[in-house]
């Protein structure tokens, strides 16, 4: 009988093997189905955040993947003669002092 130090030194490290993460899309590029499957037809790789989370709202267009719900358009406040009035130095406190205006930038 072999104590543990011994059996540790006799075992092999076994590797896993990387599987590949698929998503496999219909001919208008919306996703069918997420599998590490070989499957006939469209498919793309993934990588594995993409792969957990699984997501139906996301589009391929030549080739990669493509999120059409994401938020393209930024916007800050301006100084302004119009809008929201709010305390000069904190623009969270409606009061007399600065008025501020919405800008959106693309």
């Amino acid at each position: 009988m072999t104590n543990f130090w011994q059996a540790a030194k006799q075992h092999k490290k076994i590797q896993p093997k990387k599987q590949e993460r698929r998503l496999y899309y219909d001919d208008a590029g919306r996703p069918v189905e997420y599998t590490g499957e070989d499957l006939p037809g469209n498919y793309i790789i993934v990588d594995e955040l993409a792969f957990q989370e699984g997501r139906h709202d996301v589009v391929v267009k030549d080739g990669k993947l493509t999120r059409p719900n994401a938020i393209t358009q930024y916007r800050k406040l301006i100084p302004s003669n119009q809008g929201i009035e709010t305390a000069v130095d904190d623009v969270t406190i409606v009061t007399q002092g600065q008025h501020w205006d919405m800008t959106y930038y693309d």
